[in-house]
C-alpha cells in the first residue's frame, strides 16, 4: 500500500500557522507525512501553481478565501489531476458561487464567514477554531492554538500569547519551525522572548518612520491616512499604529514589494474588502484586508513613493465619488 502524503498550505499569519500546528497534530496521531506551504494573496498565483506540482498528495487548504483567488474553478482542476482535495477552510465573506465550486471539488469546505448578501449570522470561528472543531476537539493543545488564533484575529487581546506570537512572525521568524513548535504544545520559550524583545525595538523605530511618511487625505465620509511601512512591521501593527496614533477612520500601509494593507477604525462603516477588490485586486474582512499595486509598480521605494501616494490617492478618489 502506498504511504499516504498530506500538504498543509495555509495564510502566512497566526491563524492560518496556529490551523496548520493543529492539523500538523491530527495527522502525527495517524504518522502520516506532510508538508507545509505558505500562501499570500499578492502570490497567490504562483502558490497555486507551486502546489499543482504537487502528485499524489491529500490536500488541506486553510484561512484562504475563495472570493480572493481569481480562476478558482481552474486552479482547483489542475490541482485535482494528480492529487486528492480533502479539506478548504476560512472565515471570509463569501459567495454562493465560491462555495458550490470548493464544495464541488473538496471532500470537506467548512466557510465560518458571512455569505455576501445575506444578513445572515456571522459565527466568527476562526480558520483554526474551524480546525480545531473538526479534527481535534478533545485535544487541550489544540484548543489552546485556537483560542491564540481567535484572539488575534478578531483583536479581543485577552491570551497573552497571541500578540506576542504575531510579533514573532513579523519578527522574520521561520514559520516551519514556528508550526513545528506549536504542534508539540510549546506556545512561548525563553527563544521566542529573547527574538521577541530584539524585534520590539525595531518595531517602535519602525513605526515612527511610519508615523513620519503618513499623509492624511480626506474623502468623502472618510478620513485616510496613507503610509509606506519598513518592511519589519507587520500589516496588523501598521495599520493599528496610524488608527492609534493619527485622527483618521483608515489606514492604507504599502510595502516595499507592492503588498497593501487596509484597517478601520471602529464605528466606521466603509467595507475595506470591497475596496481592496476594486481598487488593488485583493480582498478580506470589511474591518481590515489587503491587495498589491503592481499592476502599476514593481516595487515602492522612496524615490517613487510620492507618485505611489498620487496613485492611491485617484484610486481612492474615484472609489468615493
Amino acid at each position: 500500500m502506498a504511504e499516504q502524503k498530506y500538504a498543509i498550505c495555509c495564510f502566512n499569519n497566526l491563524d492560518g500557522i496556529c490551523a496548520a500546528s493543529i492539523v500538523v497534530r491530527h495527522l502525527r496521531l495517524k504518522n502520516h507525512n506532510f508538508r507545509i506551504f505558505f500562501m499570500t494573496y499578492p502570490t497567490i498565483n504562483n502558490d497555486f501553481a507551486e502546489l499543482a506540482k504537487l502528485e499524489n498528495y491529500f490536500l488541506f487548504i486553510l484561512d484562504i478565501s475563495p472570493d480572493n483567488v481569481s480562476y478558482l474553478e481552474d486552479k482547483l482542476l489542475k490541482l485535482k489531476k494528480a492529487n486528492k482535495l480533502v479539506y478548504w477552510n476560512s472565515h471570509h465573506p463569501y459567495s454562493e458561487e465560491s462555495r458550490k465550486t470548493l464544495e464541488k471539488y473538496f471532500f470537506n469546505v467548512e466557510l465560518s464567514g458571512m455569505l455576501k448578501q445575506s444578513l445572515a449570522f456571522e459565527q466568527r470561528k476562526c480558520s483554526a477554531e474551524l480546525v480545531f472543531e473538526k479534527f481535534m476537539k478533545n485535544d487541550k493543545i489544540s484548543e489552546r492554538l485556537a483560542a491564540i488564533a481567535h484572539d488575534m484575529e478578531f483583536w479581543i487581546r485577552k491570551e497573552p500569547n497571541s500578540e506576542k506570537l504575531a510579533d514573532l512572525i513579523a519578527s522574520g521568524f521561520d514559520r516551519r519551525e514556528l508550526i513545528e513548535t506549536l504542534s508539540r504544545g510549546v506556545t512561548w520559550s525563553e527563544k521566542f522572548e529573547e527574538l521577541r524583545t530584539a524585534y520590539l525595538e525595531k518595531k517602535e523605530r519602525a513605526i515612527n518612520v511610519l508615523i513620519e511618511r503618513a499623509k492624511v487625505k480626506d474623502y468623502v465620509r472618510c478620513r485616510i491616512a496613507i503610509s509606506k511601512s519598513p518592511s519589519s512591521l507587520s500589516t496588523a501593527d501598521a495599520g493599528h499604529a496610524l488608527l492609534e496614533k493619527i485622527d483618521v477612520d483608515v489606514a492604507v500601509v504599502v510595502y516595499k514589494d507592492g503588498k497593501i494593507s487596509l484597517r478601520r477604525r471602529e464605528g466606521c462603516e466603509v467595507d475595506l474588502s470591497d475596496m481592496a477588490k476594486k481598487l488593488f485586486n485583493g480582498g478580506g474582512h470589511p474591518y481590515a484586508a489587503g491587495g498589491n499595486i503592481n499592476e502599476k509598480f514593481s516595487s515602492v521605494s522612496l524615490e517613487n513613493f510620492e507618485e505611489v501616494m498620487l496613485y492611491i490617492h485617484m484610486k481612492l478618489a474615484d472609489y468615493f465619488i
